[in-house]
């Protein structure tokens, strides 16, 4: 196998390397840092280390070699994929360059890695850096990383801060060694620069075609090659243009690289950079674009399949590469959307409705809100669409994340259903969405979802119950917070408890129990919590507030707890607009806990209250008469067909067997619905047909 490979010397020798702007930024992290060093420190003298494949591409263009200032010439390359390795090992070369120039004698070691890895000058004196990553990236890497520059930002995504982390791993680790060999150091160093340059060997495929990328990774992928889902369908995407036989030049390569550009920047300025968000979004965007079953979503096999040979055999190329170029204009729009809603407080967000500032300042707040509740999966093929659909109607976005919202409360939080409850019918919802663009249809059938998922009854009921542990309830914190916010927009400022502080504080010290969980000695909350009135109201939601005092509140007396305005840890002098809620009380009893739960009750309705959708009325008619009707009014072959596809479909238990039904607001003659099976209220779409055709 050593025949095979190539040590990092000669992959950088005469090549100017590039990352291409459609591949992520660095992702490397402190698991492969250590495997890098692990690696060259145990690798013996003299033997090639496999490393892992470089894909390189020579660059078209006009110019395509460089010659620097000693007459040498280098031809630029685009690396398809390596780029963690490279960008890691001149890192480590960088870092072992820093520690040589501190010894006379390495110093011209330094310089050669300077020279060979990191910047050559051409004739006018000019830097050219021998390895450049994506645009996002490029600028902190080389001026702040390599230090080939000033750049006073700092890092401003996650790849600048892991890369900046890596010289900062390598760095100590060199410094350890440094105390640890003392002076058989420079020896040491030596020894890591000839390990790194000559012994790691690289397997490199030079391609003469972009397309040829999508060939190799076809290959690999199937040998269990470690890349997301969005990255393996980039490279099917790639190998399936190379298939495309058109007389004129359809560009699609191209495209596809520009849409990666596009989705990888969008997903590290919003933050988004693990591989599990890349996976999130390309899988949302299937379940509303192609099928919204989940259990059919095959990551990148499904797209695979969509796209297959097989699939289009019997269709012109032209048909393919009109539906690709659609996939990837989906791909785009919805990358945006994706991360405005896990996101949505990062800098381009909503940036749509940049124009409609109070509106945008309140979905972004809306959504915020949304995010929190940490159940956004089951929404996003719904809320994409939403965005797509209506790009600049922003109030229709804000009406689905605040019905999004409380459906995703009063489910998942409230009543403690499992985030998977009610997914296949979002999705459908999602889908249709997509496909169909009624937002009223989709307002309505989430509405119905949320009363049929918890009644009002249901919601109302929680409040009911004695002895309820509202303490140990998994979104006691949300609901506080949300409180908390309410009160602080009838003061008309912000809610002075960030939600960050909050979530990632520990109950005990933010969660208040005005009538504390151990009582003084002195009985003075026994007296007035007798019986098993301590127990019942120890842990109820009318006792508990949120708290930036709570231990040094602890279990003082109410009038010590309530103290005077600028007494310290009080409530009468807190922050929060819930202790001085609690401070206007003049005394803490049964009766005091009972009256705020009554308003927090009274509060909660009206927050999480959603409208009554308009009822389904089912024409409890057989279907016989129906059909007559319809041939009556001279409905054409293909229309009663579907009619009598209808018939045969299963009905629900809320419509009789053979019978048909319709919302009330659309005419039996344009629109033919019929219930979805297990769904109840939920409309299924068979087909809308105008008779004016």
């Amino acid at each position: 196998m050593d025949d095979l490979l190539e040590p990092i010397a000669k992959v950088f020798a005469h090549k100017l390397l590039r990352i291409p702007d459609y591949q992520r930024g660095y992702a490397w992290e402190e698991r492969q840092w250590e495997d890098f060093i692990n690696d060259i420190e145990y690798l013996p003298k003299d033997k090639m280390h496999f490393t892992g494949t470089v894909v390189i591409h020579k660059q078209n263009g006009d110019v395509t070699n460089f010659q620097d200032n000693q007459f040498n010439t280098y031809e630029y390359f685009d690396v398809v994929d390596g780029q963690q390795r490279l960008t890691t090992a001149v890192i480590l070369l960088l870092v072992l360059r820093q520690e040589m120039l501190q010894f006379d004698d390495l110093k011209g070691f330094g310089e050669g890695i300077l020279r060979n890895y990191i910047e050559v000058q051409d004739r006018n004196g000019q830097p050219a850096p021998r390895l450049a990553l994506n645009r996002d990236c490029q600028n902190f890497f080389y001026r702040t990383v390599l230090e080939r520059g000033t750049d006073i930002q700092g890092p401003k995504i996650q790849s600048h801060v892991l890369l900046a982390k890596a010289k900062e791993f390598f760095s100590a680790h060199l410094a350890q060694k440094r105390k640890q060999m003392g002076g058989e150091y420079s020896q040491y160093l030596e020894t890591i620069l000839l390990k790194v340059t000559q012994q790691l060997g690289l397997i490199v495929y030079p391609i003469q075609k972009e397309t040829d990328a999508g060939v190799i990774f076809e290959s690999m992928n199937d040998r269990g090659k470690p890349i997301s889902e969005l990255e393996k369908i980039k490279n099917f995407l790639i190998y399936r243009a190379g298939t495309i036989d058109l007389p004129d030049e359809h560009n699609l390569v191209e495209k596809i690289n520009q849409t990666w550009t596009i989705i990888f920047e969008r997903l590290m300025v919003a933050g988004l950079v693990r591989r599990n968000n890349e996976d999130q979004f390309v899988r949302a965007v299937w379940l509303m674009a192609y099928d919204y079953d989940r259990n059919k979503w095959d990551g990148g096999r499904s797209i695979k399949n969509r796209f297959s040979l097989k699939r289009y055999h019997n269709v012109d190329d032209e048909t393919l590469l009109v539906d690709l170029i659609a996939f990837l204009d989906t791909l785009v729009t919805a990358a945006t959307a994706y991360c405005d809603i896990l996101n949505p407080t990062h800098s381009d967000a909503f940036r749509g409705y940049q124009f409609q500032h109070d509106l945008r300042s309140k979905i972004m707040e809306e959504a915020d809100r949304f995010v929190r509740l940490g159940a956004t999966a089951g929404f996003l093929p719904l809320l994409i669409a939403t965005r797509i659909k209506f790009p600049k109607d922003g109030e229709a976005y804000l009406q689905l994340i605040q019905l999004c919202e409380k459906y995703a409360f009063r489910v998942y939080r409230w009543l403690g259903s499992p985030v998977s409850r009610g997914q296949p019918r979002l999705f459908r919802l999602g889908y249709d969405l997509f496909h169909e663009g009624n937002l009223e249809d989709i307002v309505h059938g989430l509405e119905r979802m949320v009363h049929r998922d918890c009644s009002d009854t249901q919601f109302k009921d929680r409040f009911r119950r004695e002895g309820d542990n509202w303490y140990r309830w998994y979104g006691i914190k949300y609901f506080l917070y949300e409180y908390e916010s309410h009160l602080a927009h009838l003061a008309g400022t912000p809610v002075r408890m960030p939600w960050e502080f909050l979530e990632k504080s520990k109950k005990e010290d933010t969660i208040e129990h005005i009538l504390p969980q151990t009582p003084d000695e002195d009985g003075y909350w026994l007296s007035r919590f007798t019986g098993d009135k301590y127990e019942r109201y120890t842990h109820d939601i009318g006792n508990l507030i949120l708290s930036y005092d709570n231990s040094s509140l602890g279990n003082k007396t109410f009038p010590k707890k309530k103290g005077s305005p600028g007494e310290l840890n009080c409530y009468a002098s807190s922050k929060l607009f819930v202790e001085h809620q609690i401070a206007s009380f003049d005394d803490w009893t049964e009766n005091s806990v009972l009256r705020r739960r009554k308003e927090i009750e009274e509060w909660a309705t009206r927050r999480w209250q959603v409208s009554m959708p308009p009822k389904v009325e089912v024409i409890d008619e057989p279907m016989e008469n129906i059909l007559a009707r319809a041939d009556n009014n001279g409905v054409g072959d293909e229309m009663r067909a579907l009619l009598e596809a209808v018939k045969d479909m299963p009905i629900s238990p809320s419509a009789r067997t053979n019978c048909i039904s319709f919302r009330p607001d659309f005419n039996w003659q344009r629109s033919v619905f019929a219930v979805y099976p297990e769904d109840g209220f939920f409309w299924f779409k068979v087909r809308a047909w105008n008779m004016a055709r």
